[in-house]
């Protein structure tokens, strides 16, 4: 990994772009999955089911997904909600 890292900076450092882009691609994947570290027994101590699924997708190839996504859009979904009850008992 580490002489891989070497080859890649080297090939920045004198302009071959061209086979370093794909190469920085695969180092990013090997980085990813060589800390995607979790405990043995994670699906037995999550409760809740959300969290499940979130580890799940985490360990999907491309890691989809983001928690803060899915909460800012259940947040405008509920404050539509809320303007539109507002809306709703005003007439």
């Amino acid at each position: 990994m580490y002489e891989e890292i070497k080859k890649v900076k080297k090939n920045i450092k004198y302009g071959k772009a061209k086979h370093t882009n794909l190469r920085l691609k695969s180092l990013k994947k090997k980085l990813d999955n060589l800390f995607n570290i979790v405990h043995a027994n994670a699906f037995d101590i999550i409760k809740i089911e959300i969290d499940k699924e979130f580890l799940c997708s985490r360990r999907m190839p491309d890691r989809p997904g983001c928690l803060l996504g899915v909460d800012m859009q259940l947040m405008k979904k509920e404050k539509r909600q809320t303007i539109r009850k507002n809306k709703e008992t005003t007439k």
